[in-house]
């Protein structure tokens, strides 16, 4: 009879069992094409705990608690599993803090090496985020040995006492110097002579033996012999005329400036040529990148002054003295632009000639390549336009400048303009089905991870996640090893990059899908499609913003929130901005005297002051949406000023171009992007209108 007993029990144990999704106990399940990922407490505490522990490693203070939860969840957080190694070392390191030898032993710091001196980007551990952890627990080891040091009576210190210190200096000797070092110098150069002229030795020979780069604040505190002045002199030059003639640069950098914002061109003028017949003279003594900054801005300052000479002077010098790819793409983007604000198409065109653009057009960024593309317009080679614009929209369909040149082929009445476009948006983007059921533990825990670091919005953990999920084996991936066999590299690429665009969508985590979007298409792993496009421009909250727009189109509102905050309502700013419209509260109180911060991040409120202050904006600018825009992103002040300043042009893409901020520049870009693909998601796209006209809203 129990025999009997026990026989039922367990088959409706087993049955219990089997209705029981396989993955459920990962907190994953799939229903038809959607995934859908459930947390436990535990696992939410947990990964609390962790970005606790990165503070707390970074200030040098562990807490006991933040421990205690980390020890104790250890075993019932299965997604962290990979974490157990480095949560037991955290744990015998926080309980040997207050005896020094059982410390270094928990620590377990390995040597320096020349590689780590050299930066090297070697990494210890296949998790991004375990390797950041290894990384901050090593220098809260090291730091802490020396705050240990510090805490000796600096007169009763033996040379025994450095000796941890001692085989962490070349870790202490890079980059932003310890201020615990600095310290300990300090204190022993005045009350241990001995102490101080031994701990000089180790690191002047540290300097030396790993051709470390030498630090004022730590060489001015050392008893230096000739070997290290030599060194020193070597390695980067006499630091007096360095300091010296980087100084001077400086002074008349600021006397330039000074002049520019009084408007004062002549005396700007002045100052700037000095500024460069000094450069010419003394440019080993000042870094490039100053140099390239400070020449292009006043470039920039002269072009809108129309001190045409001067400015094509400082740009052509900046061409001259670019080293990197970069530096001379940026360059000659800058001659190009200042001659088109100038409408003299014929120099930017010898600029294109004589550099072989067009034969390094596959090579060159996308904004060159639109700027060349467009130059050829402009100078009526028409052949040539049309096949660069086409290569654009071909490329990069997604993009600001692909959006532009579409519309460009449209004005230049070329037929296969819609072709192309719908060409480029219908690639074969069929992607192997698998079942979640497919995937090993693995995986399944890696996806987990993303979706709790997404859930607590770190962006750069979810983002780190998906870097490593990508960076596996393969094969450990999945349970039958089989399914690798089968299935090229790409394509085992593209079915875990969906995954995870359809689990962030599920999380409404927007901004890390469309980062994740775009890199997969600047990656070629996805190819563009309206179904791709549907992820990349959501229509959420569009009932409220219709009803609270009215005449205006709701689409405008939609692109700015995206950009805005990535339809986050709880969103916040460095500067304070809030909610899914980044309302600032002055502004906010400015439309509703009653309104308060909290207020802002519920999307009824904000919508409603977000659109009413958007619309004031465009009744300011006459509609212009350009001006509309940057006012809004930096403020209308700023925008009358540079109306007044820069705005010399009637080309609307010579006038973006023209907005001396980077953020709102790109910010003006990337919404009217962010407009074109959400008219053409309601089939509402007209890309026969002029450039002109689409940069104006009519009815608001």
């Amino acid at each position: 009879m129990y025999k009997r007993l026990i026989t039922i029990v367990l088959f409706f144990s087993f049955s219990a069992l089997a209705s029981i999704p396989p993955n459920a106990h990962f907190g994953i399940t799939q229903k038809n094409d959607d995934l859908t990922v459930n947390f436990t407490k535990e696992e939410i505490k947990f990964a609390k705990s962790l970005e606790d522990l990165l503070r707390q490693l970074s200030r040098l203070k562990l807490n006991d608690y933040t421990i205690k939860v980390l020890k104790n969840n250890d075993q019932s957080t299965v997604a962290f599993k990979e974490y157990r190694p480095m949560i037991d070392r955290i744990v015998k390191i926080s309980k040997s803090k207050k005896n020094i030898k059982k410390f270094v032993k928990a620590c377990k710091l390995g040597p320096f090496t020349i590689k780590q001196s050299t930066k090297s980007k070697q990494l210890k551990h296949s998790n991004k985020i375990l390797n950041i952890y290894n990384k901050k627990i090593d220098y809260f080891c090291r730091q802490y040995i020396l705050k240990s040091v510090l805490k000796i009576k600096t007169s009763k210190l033996r040379r025994k006492d450095l000796k941890a210190v001692a085989h962490a200096l070349p870790f202490y000797l890079q980059g932003k110097p310890s201020r615990y070092l600095t310290r300990l110098l300090k204190r022993t150069k005045r009350y241990n002579k001995n102490i101080h002229n031994h701990l000089s030795a180790i690191i002047t020979e540290n300097y030396i033996k790993f051709n470390l780069y030498p630090r004022k604040k730590i060489t001015s505190r050392l008893r230096v012999t000739q070997e290290f002045t030599d060194y020193v002199e070597s390695r980067v030059g006499r630091p007096e005329e360095i300091e010296y003639y980087y100084s001077e640069f400086k002074v008349l950098k600021k006397l330039y400036r000074k002049a520019a914002r009084a408007n004062n061109s002549d005396l700007a003028s002045t100052y700037i040529k000095q500024l460069l017949s000094f450069h010419e003279q003394n440019s080993k003594y000042i870094p490039r990148s100053a140099a390239l900054k400070t020449f292009e801005i006043a470039g920039k300052f002269f072009l809108y002054k129309e001190l045409y000479q001067n400015s094509l002077e400082l740009l052509q010098y900046c061409k001259q003295i670019s080293i990197t790819s970069k530096e001379l793409n940026k360059s000659l983007y800058n001659l190009i632009h200042a001659n088109m604000v100038r409408k003299d198409y014929q120099k930017s065109l010898a600029i294109i000639e004589q550099n072989n653009l067009i034969e390094k057009f596959a090579d060159l960024p996308t904004k060159l390549q639109f700027w060349i593309a467009y130059t050829m317009q402009q100078s009526d080679e028409r052949y040539l336009a049309k096949y660069f614009f086409s290569t654009l929209v071909h490329a990069s369909p997604i993009n600001y400048y692909s959006i532009i040149a579409l519309q460009q082929l449209s004005q230049m009445s070329y037929d296969k303009t819609n072709k192309i476009f719908l060409n480029s948006l219908k690639a074969n983007n069929s992607i192997a089905k698998i079942n979640i059921n497919a995937f090993a533990p693995v995986y399944l825990n890696s996806l987990k991870r993303v979706a709790i670091w997404a859930k607590l919005k770190n962006e750069r953990f979810a983002d780190l996640e998906i870097k490593t999920l990508f960076n596996k084996n393969f094969k450990s991936l999945f349970k039958n090893t089989k399914i690798v066999k089968k299935l090229e590299k790409s394509e085992i690429q593209q079915v875990l990059t969906v995954n995870v665009i359809k689990l962030l969508a599920q999380l409404d985590q927007h901004l890390q899908n469309f980062k994740i979007i775009q890199k997969s298409l600047g990656k070629d792993l996805l190819k563009t499609s309206r179904k791709l496009i549907n992820h990349l421009f959501p229509f959420k909250y569009f009932g409220q913003i219709k009803e609270f727009g009215k005449k205006l189109d709701p689409l405008i509102i939609l692109s700015l929130i995206r950009q805005e905050s990535a339809f986050n309502p709880k969103a916040r700013s460095r500067v304070g901005a809030r909610g899914l419209m980044q309302i600032m509260p002055t502004t906010a109180k400015g439309l509703d005297r009653k309104v308060k911060k909290r207020d802002l991040m519920e999307s009824t409120t904000n919508l409603h002051l977000g659109i009413k202050y958007f619309k004031m904006l465009l009744k300011k600018f006459d509609g212009n949406l350009i001006f509309s825009l940057a006012a809004y992103n930096a403020g209308e002040n700023r925008v009358k000023r540079w109306q007044q300043e820069r705005f010399t042009t009637d080309d609307p893409l010579l006038l973006i171009e023209s907005i001396p901020f980077r953020e709102t520049r790109q910010y003006v870009k990337l919404i009217y992007r962010n407009y074109f693909f959400y008219k053409y998601l309601q089939n509402k796209n007209d890309i026969r209108k002029s450039i002109k006209d689409s940069f104006v809203i009519k009815t608001f």
